[in-house]
C-alpha cells in the first residue's frame, strides 16, 4: 500500500492507468522482484542507511537462520523499520556465514515442521 502509494505519486495522475490486480505497474514490478530477490540465496546486502528502512536479502536469511546470535531476529517481510523500532534488528557482515535448518534448541522443542520433517530439516553437521 505505501510502495503503491508512492509510484502513484512519483508518477504523476497518469499512474492510475498503469494498474495491475488494483496497483499500479512499477509498484508491482517492484513488490514481484523484490519478493523474489528476496527468497532468493543470493547474500545481498544494501547500503548500512537503506537496511534500516527495508529489508534486503542477506537481511532475510539472517531470519532463517539456526545460528543462536540470529535467533528471534529480521521478522520484517518487506521494511526494517519495525525490527529497527523494536530491537529485533540484524544487519549481517559481508562475510557472515548462514546456516540453515533447525538448531538443537528447536530440535527439543515440539515443532510442526519436526513433527512431520523430520531430521530432513535439521542441519548436516548436528546429524
Amino acid at each position: 500500500m505505501l510502495v503503491a502509494g508512492l509510484c502513484s505519486y512519483s508518477l504523476g495522475q497518469d499512474a492510475s492507468e498503469m494498474l495491475i490486480l488494483g496497483t499500479n505497474l512499477f509498484a508491482f514490478s517492484v513488490l514481484l522482484l523484490g519478493g523474489t530477490l528476496v527468497h532468493s540465496h543470493t547474500f545481498l546486502r544494501f547500503p548500512r542507511w537503506l537496511s534500516y528502512l527495508i529489508v534486503s536479502p542477506a537481511m532475510h536469511q539472517v531470519h532463517h537462520s539456526c545460528k543462536p546470535a540470529h535467533r528471534n531476529k529480521n521478522y520484517g517481510s518487506n521494511l526494517a523499520i519495525w525490527d529497527w523500532m523494536f530491537g529485533t534488528l540484524y544487519l549481517p557482515d559481508s562475510a557472515e556465514p548462514v546456516l540453515f535448518g533447525l538448531s538443537q534448541h528447536n530440535r527439543t522443542q515440539q515443532s510442526t515442521h519436526a513433527f512431520f520433517f523430520g531430521n530432513n530439516m535439521i542441519k548436516q553437521e548436528e546429524r
